[in-house]
């Protein structure tokens, strides 16, 4: 393919993307997560996590248009476990932080929660035990459409591709799973997403399972 075709063909699928977030964005807005649908996850992610060990659980603190996941993670730290929410830098990076329900919080232009303390660096994220990956949409296939900073993308290249199948999880609205998300080569692939019906498999075959 020459270069132009290749610049063309990058054009047309960041054009996609933005259309895709738009609609989506606009989803959420016109329909917020309900009672059920908080129950839903907090049952999710309760069902995935192992509660016979403390583990290090990297995750987010969700905006009001996103998956209602604070619940559930306050409930893991009651359990014993320790949860990790990012913080936004300069130059599309992120810093990791301790969260506990109540910690002193600040809010960053962008309307993400970030909760104060010492800030940990990328390598908190990949050691992390589980980590739950936020996104607007996944595919069948297990393709990422994020927000478009590229944060996750970033982080997700560093994991081992064996760990990332076995710990990594996306988190989305049921509703979100589609067919096919416009992407990139780099864009990541995962092969779990959490929802509020529970976890479900993707995979290259182009099907979603549930799994639990």
């Amino acid at each position: 393919m020459s270069p132009i075709h290749t610049t063309n063909l990058s054009e047309e699928t960041a054009q996609n993307k933005q259309l895709l977030r738009f609609h989506i964005r606009r989803m959420r807005q016109r329909f917020p997560a309900s009672q059920k649908t908080l129950q839903g996850f907090t049952r999710a992610i309760e069902n995935k996590v192992d509660s016979s060990s403390h583990l290090t659980i990297a995750a987010f603190l969700p905006l009001a248009s996103e998956p209602p996941i604070k619940k559930a993670l306050g409930q893991l730290i009651a359990r014993g476990h320790t949860i990790l929410v990012p913080r936004i830098l300069p130059h599309h990076q992120l810093s990791w932080v301790r969260w506990t329900p109540g910690a002193a919080t600040s809010t960053h232009a962008l309307g993400i929660e970030e909760p104060l303390g010492e800030e940990l660096t990328s390598a908190a994220f990949l050691e992390a035990d589980l980590r739950l990956v936020p996104a607007l949409a996944y595919d069948v296939t297990g393709r990422r459409l994020g927000q478009g900073g590229g944060y996750y993308d970033r982080l997700l290249e560093e994991l081992d591709h064996r760990i990332r199948s076995r710990s990594t999880v996306g988190v989305a609205f049921e509703r979100e799973i589609l067919t096919k998300v416009p992407a990139d080569h780099w864009d990541a692939r995962l092969s779990y997403v959490l929802t509020e019906s529970g976890v479900h498999r993707l995979g290259k075959a182009g099907c979603s399972e549930p799994v639990e």
